[in-house]
């Protein structure tokens, strides 16, 4: 049997690694997020677990529904299939983002990082970024959960 992604990952520290020729990462960051800005999130998953995108705000907020918050999970279950959220830096620093796929075990307990998980960032419009995401389960498969994350200048 091959070594787990999360093997991978934990002997690389955390550094994206090389899958079948594609960049793998934990998490991808967006940065330097300097003025407020509009997220567009919409997902897709092909799995029957429930999947989710993990939302970790740096030095600044995601507000989302009139909730200000620093740490937000999107649900392929639960979630409509475009989120608007607006990205609000401090006042004095630039914001990143840092963005991985989660899901749900049988048990409906919150899984991240272990097993094959990963994501595969991609650039494919302006604008937009698209991550392939697998889950923990199985052979890495990067489409259990599809993501386009779109930043655009708040109006």
């Amino acid at each position: 049997m091959s070594e787990r992604l999360a093997d991978r990952f934990k002997a690389a520290r955390g550094a994206p690694i090389e899958v079948d020729g594609e960049l793998v990462e934990m998490m991808h960051e967006l940065s330097s997020i300097e003025t407020p800005t509009e997220l567009r999130v919409e997902m897709v998953t092909s799995s029957s677990r429930p999947q989710g995108l993990r939302l970790k705000a740096r030095d600044g907020d995601i507000v989302l529904d009139e909730q200000v918050l620093d740490d937000v999970v999107l649900w392929s279950d639960t979630a409509p299939p475009l989120v608007i959220a607006e990205l609000r830096p401090s006042t004095d620093k630039a914001m990143s983002l840092r963005v991985w796929n989660v899901w749900r075990d049988d048990a409906g307990t919150m899984q991240a990082w272990i097993g094959d998980a990963g994501l595969v960032a991609e650039d494919e419009r302006s604008g937009t970024l698209t991550l392939r995401c697998s889950d923990g389960f199985d052979a890495p498969d990067f489409a259990d959960l599809l993501v386009d994350l779109t930043l655009a200048p708040r109006r």
